[in-house]
């Protein structure tokens, strides 16, 4: 929840959803290099968010 609604709308809807980037895309009203670009922001900013919070890399 402490990522920014853009990125957890769709890190959501790919991973949770199973919805392709295409649709992804259609959902959030913007382009398909603007949801992939999203979901890779999304997933570094989770990335920090979880070693923060004491989980490693291999641990997940």
């Amino acid at each position: 929840m402490r990522l920014p609604l853009e990125y957890r709308e769709a890190i959501f809807l790919r991973y949770y959803e199973n919805y392709s980037i295409r649709d992804v895309a259609r959902a959030c009203g913007c382009g398909e290099d603007a949801a992939a670009q999203r979901l890779s922001r999304g997933r570094a900013k989770l990335r920090v968010l979880l070693k923060e919070a004491g989980y490693d890399e291999e641990g997940l």
